[in-house]
This record gives structure tokens, sequence and C-alpha cells, in this order.
């Protein structure tokens, strides 16, 4: 049982939150900082993922476009042997 609290040990209890305080806000920070750059690669990804289907979807309507105007500059077809 406590018997008395001095100064010194309210100090002392002062000192043990501020050091938990920071320790939290420390570990905080870091998983913000994972948390940010897990975020940047998945904008990254949306981003590339976007590029490739506006690139691929423009090749495959000039190509339908293409065959459509100018069905003679349609690729033969390859006979397929069963």
């Amino acid at each position: 049982m406590l018997k008395s609290l001095t100064p010194s040990d309210i100090e002392q209890i002062k000192h043990d939150m501020n050091r938990r305080r920071a320790e939290a806000l420390s570990r905080h920070a870091a998983e913000i900082m994972s948390l940010d750059s897990d975020q940047s690669e998945v904008e990254a990804f949306e981003r590339s993922l976007d590029a490739f289907m506006k690139k691929s979807f423009r090749r495959r309507n000039l190509r339908r476009r293409r065959n459509m105007l100018l069905p003679s500059l349609r690729r033969p077809q390859t006979m397929q042997t069963q």
C-alpha cells in the first residue's frame, strides 16, 4: 500500500508517461508511413493498369475500325486443321 507520494514520484510518473507517449507516437508515425507507401504502390499500379487498358482498347478499336473500313487489309486467317 502506498504511504505517501512525493513530488519526485509525480515527476517520475510524468516522465514515464511522456516516454510512453513518445514511443506510441513513433509507432503510429511508422505505421502511417507504411500505409502511405502501400497506398502509393496501389495508386501506381492503378495508373499503370489504366494506361495499359487505354492502350489495349485503343489498339483493339483501331483494328476493328480498320477491318470495318478496309476489309481488304484484314490479316488472312490461318486454316485450322483438325
